[in-house]
């Protein structure tokens, strides 16, 4: 029996994020939800009952698989790796082992490879999947 948790993570409740979470919520997947901006998950989660994680490791600890859709592959290393790949006050820092991580934001390919290799050493699987507008 597997301890990873169900529900999907999403962080970037933007352009692309917000209807890749509306499409999601309503195939009837539980999503925890997290933005920058609060406003934008707010605006989600009321339209879609989604619940908002109130930090990146509160999502870590609820989800099984997160979705990453944000700017550019720093800040995806941020929120999933911490400051200076700290491990702290991030998404790793509660994640469970073999939990699915999907880096659908448009970054460097040599800097995903490597956080793909991070991911792995960390036990998780990784998954480059960017999207374009």
């Amino acid at each position: 029996m597997s301890t990873v948790p169900h529900k999907i993570g999403v962080i970037g409740i933007g352009a692309m994020g917000t209807p890749m979470s509306s499409n999601l919520a309503n195939a009837g997947y539980k999503l925890v939800i997290y933005d920058a901006d609060p406003a934008r998950a707010q605006a989600l989660a009321a339209t879609h009952e989604d619940e908002i994680a109130e930090n990146l490791t509160a999502l870590g600890a609820a989800c099984g698989t997160v979705i990453t859709m944000v700017p550019n592959g720093r800040i995806v290393r941020e929120i999933l790796c911490g400051k200076n790949d700290s491990f702290k006050d991030c998404v790793c820092a509660t994640l469970a082992k073999g939990a699915l991580v999907l880096d659908m934001s448009s970054s460097s390919p040599v800097g995903t490879r490597e956080l793909g290799d991070v991911m792995i050493q960390r036990g998780l699987d990784f998954i480059d999947a960017p999207v374009s507008g």
